[in-house]
């Protein structure tokens, strides 16, 4: 049984290009502060933005793309769970389980064995 999550996407070019600069630092810690400090904007306009273009939060999102890469990366490498965890940015193995849980309805190793 193939299992996908689709990624909300806009053409809003100003948000295409935070989503870019998140995809490129995932293994960081992202908080909404940093990320709209860097975009230049408010983290009330950001937290809009999200709302208005993609329709989740920015938390979700950054959620949603950690969880995706991570289930990329289960597939694609030989890594184990909590360099996975680490690479896609959570220093918690547990945090990391419990959000792909949420996402996948299966825990990361569950997925591996698919």
């Amino acid at each position: 049984k193939k299992f996908s999550i689709q990624l909300p996407t806009t053409d809003d070019q100003r948000l295409n290009a935070i989503t870019n600069s998140i995809r490129a630092r995932l293994n960081e810690s992202l908080s909404l502060e940093d990320t709209a400090k860097r975009a230049g904007m408010s983290v009330r306009s950001l937290t809009r933005l999200f709302q208005a273009k993609l329709h989740i939060t920015y938390i979700q999102y950054l959620k949603m793309l950690r969880i995706i890469k991570a289930m990329e990366l289960i597939n694609d490498t030989d890594l184990n769970m909590t360099e996975i965890a680490y690479e896609v940015g959570y220093s918690s193995i547990a945090a990391f389980s419990n959000n792909f849980h949420q996402l996948t309805n299966m825990r990361p190793t569950e997925f591996k064995q698919k």
